[in-house]
């Protein structure tokens, strides 16, 4: 048979192998009566022996071939535990497995397949020289072999810890942000809905829609030089049953198909309106620098309403009367200035055809200024001379903005630059004019007889 550790042959009624000392697992016969152990041979005494002293045990590892350390160290014939007989090449007793002194066990490679017993196993092979129940080794027990821990791959920690960091920031998005939300939208307008917003109201269980609203232009009249609206709300959000705008710094701004038409911004906060009810509205009046159309040339079919929180009001509003609701200049002077500008530019353009009329009937003059003229106790601007024409357009419906340079009767004597504002009323004499004049409080600097040829 052979040894199920080391491969060794063994014989029949070997317990232990003769080579490494491990136990050889076969069918066991029947034990013979263990002799008597007797004691140990005195060794014979270093100094008198004629042969070389023994090597140390690490020699005796290291030495891979021979079974003796030297060929005449004395070896015993019975082994000296359990006195068994010994063969001459045993370094272990084949009947109790100790180490024979004297005897190096040679280095055996490990064998390649072994049978199944109770020494295999799935954990590493014990150290040479290892064997068990000798004192001071260790038991090369399967149990007792360390095994080999499994590695997470490099990877893996990356994409875990990558995982654990986005969860922390959705987290912190998620609750972190609660608690900041705001009572309105900035720049939200009529034709941008994106997301609408309502919240409860202390009254009545009605809810504040901080969205700006939709907003249609019904009708469009004068009062007292300013424009007034009345401008139909529509809710822009949404599941709310009674919704009630209330934003303060609201611009309403109004155009048509050729511009900008009127803008100023209002404050619901005082007076907030209804949009819940289909007959939502409100009326809006407009100064003079805050609209730049003539009241009677404009279509209420033709505009469109921008409605527009947040934003910032430059001066107050005085409101005309009671019942109208008016706003603060929505734009700065320099936009002002502009816009007025341009309202002069059209009005000519408007009513050139009108002034055609008069190369050879009369008229009357109401007024010729340009800009920075310096008169009537100030420096005029386009937005003064605009609302100068506005004011005569209010009481004389069939007033006319004409250019100076355009006609015969301004350019005789060199270019003329002015904004003239004509009565449009016609007469078929100078005396006739110079009376019409009369007739309305002005005199001769303010209101003289003219025709354009």
């Amino acid at each position: 048979m052979k040894c199920g550790n080391c491969g060794a042959a063994c014989e029949d009624g070997d317990v232990f192998c003769p080579s490494c000392g491990a136990p050889v697992e076969t069918p066991k016969k029947k034990a013979e009566p263990k002799p008597k152990q007797q004691e140990p041979k005195a060794a014979p005494n270093p100094a008198s022996a004629p042969q070389t002293a023994p090597a140390d045990e690490a020699t005796q590892v290291m030495n891979p071939t021979g079974l003796r350390a030297d060929a005449g160290t004395h070896t015993p014939s019975t082994c000296p535990v359990c006195g068994r007989a010994l063969d001459p090449d045993e370094a272990f007793c084949s009947g109790c497995g100790a180490r024979i002194p004297g005897v190096v066990a040679p280095e055996v490679p490990p064998a390649q397949s072994a049978p199944n017993g109770p020494m295999q196993g799935p954990g590493p092979m014990p150290f040479p020289g290892n064997v068990p129940g000798q004192p001071g080794m260790p038991n090369g027990q399967p149990g007792m072999t360390a095994a080999v821990k499994k590695k997470i791959p490099p990877l893996t920690i990356a994409l875990i810890a990558a995982l654990i960091v986005v969860v922390l920031f959705a987290a912190v998005a998620l609750f972190g942000g609660k608690g900041n939300s705001s009572s309105g939208t900035a720049g939200t307008t009529a034709s941008d809905q994106g997301t609408s917003s309502s919240s409860s109201s202390s009254s009545g269980g009605s809810s504040t829609c901080s969205t700006a609203p939709k907003a249609t232009v019904a009708t469009v009249d004068t009062m007292n030089d300013y424009l007034v609206t009345t401008v139909h709300f529509s809710s822009s959000c949404s599941g709310s049953s009674k919704d009630v705008f209330g934003s303060n710094n609201t611009e309403i701004k109004i155009s048509d198909s050729d511009g900008l038409v009127a803008s100023a911004v209002f404050d619901f906060s005082s007076d907030p309106v209804d949009i819940s009810s289909s007959s939502a509205q409100a009326r809006l009046a407009f100064a003079t620098n805050q609209y730049w159309r003539v009241p009677e040339q404009i279509d209420a079919t033709d505009l469109t309403v921008t409605v527009s929180t947040a934003t910032a009001a430059d001066g107050s509003a005085s409101s005309p009367a009671s019942g109208v609701m008016a706003g603060a200049n929505a734009m700065g002077n320099d936009d002002r200035e502009s816009a007025a500008h341009q309202a002069l530019e059209d009005q000519i353009s408007h009513d050139k055809s009108a002034a055609s009329g008069f190369y050879y009937t009369y008229t009357t003059q109401l007024s010729s200024k340009r800009l920075d003229l310096d008169a009537e106790g100030k420096v005029w601007s386009y937005q003064d001379i605009w609302a100068e024409f506005l004011g005569f357009k209010s009481r004389y419906p069939n007033a006319l903005l004409i250019w100076s340079n355009d006609y015969p009767t301004y350019t005789k004597k060199g270019p003329s630059e002015y904004y003239v504002t004509l009565s449009g009323e016609s007469f078929s004499s100078t005396d006739d004019a110079t009376g019409w004049c009369s007739a309305n409080g002005y005199d001769s600097d303010h209101c003289l007889p003219v025709d354009l040829s």
